[in-house]
């Protein structure tokens, strides 16, 4: 249930929080050893010239903090799908009913009354309907950013860089542990996810998120996804961002938009950030940094 996903994420970020304290070897060994061991550091990339470009440019790099999308603001229309599996018992159904409606503010004189209603009065294909569009709603309540573990790839720049004309930011993941630790390594298939109703697991919430189909596998995804979290904000250590990258056709407009971002950040006390410029190869198709 999305309460107990979230209860799972609040106990990741109170574990997280306790790992503060070690020293940055010990907490980059310590997301190394992971089950799904994690990068070194994650990437972003983000145009320049886009709606909300500038305001996010100037989230990462001044206020240190991710906003995070729900799944229908994403580019396909897969996100969050899955199958759906075994319905529970008639408690467990009543259990997960109450508590979307509790949530929705429902009187709990009309919960009393609706939920046996919908349980006793419906037949088993309705539960069903109903259950996948009670657990479809709370996935667009989910919080999600998204990384990628390259800074090179001549996809994600034509796809998520303004076609090589914007930039790549760069997260270090020991230095901004609270925050990034949370990432989950996203899977790709060509078969979407069991999901039960209610769900098993608190883990099993986040299956649907963390896969995809295989023609995004280029990508190499990690998401931070927070139940509840849909358009809020995740702050991270200002230390976190270390390098902001430009691709090979980013132009002098995009550079003086973010060089006054980075004075900006300066004058925050916020610690300074390198720049580094990429290029096209000489012989290959591939990116190389700029000497």
């Amino acid at each position: 249930m999305e309460g107990n996903a979230k209860q799972f994420v609040d106990y990741m970020r109170s574990l997280l929080l306790t790992k503060e304290s070690l020293s940055y070897n010990e907490r980059q060994e310590f997301l190394i050893k992971q089950p799904i061991p994690f990068p070194n550091f994650f990437y972003h990339y983000r145009g320049t010239s886009g709606a909300n470009d500038a305001r996010n440019l100037h989230d990462f790099l001044v206020n240190s903090r991710l906003f995070l999308r729900r799944p229908r603001d994403f580019n396909d229309p897969f996100e969050c799908r899955f199958q759906f599996g075994q319905l529970g018992t008639i408690t467990e159904l009543y259990d997960r009913f109450t508590e979307s409606a509790a949530a929705q503010g429902l009187s709990r004189h009309v919960i009393q009354s609706a939920v046996p209603e919908l349980l006793l009065g419906t037949n088993h294909s309705s539960i069903r309907e109903t259950a996948m569009k009670e657990t479809l709603s709370r996935f667009q309540a989910i919080g999600i950013f998204c990384f990628c573990e390259s800074y090179k790839d001549i996809l994600m720049w034509g796809h998520y860089g303004e076609s090589h004309r914007g930039v790549c930011i760069e997260f270090d993941c020991a230095e901004g542990l609270r925050t990034f630790g949370l990432c989950l390594k996203v899977r790709y298939d060509n078969t979407m996810p069991v999901l039960d109703y209610p769900e098993k697991s608190p883990k099993d919430l986040f299956n649907p998120i963390v896969r995809k189909a295989e023609q995004w596998r280029y990508e190499r995804e990690w998401r931070i996804a927070i139940p509840s979290g849909a358009h809020q904000y995740l702050d991270f250590p200002s230390s976190s961002v270390k390098t902001i990258i430009y691709g090979c056709e980013t132009n002098d407009n995009t550079r003086k938009l973010i060089r006054k971002l980075l004075d900006e950040r300066r004058k925050h006390g916020h610690p300074p950030i390198n720049e580094r410029t990429l290029s096209r190869s000489d012989n290959k198709y591939e990116l190389v940094d700029s000497t």
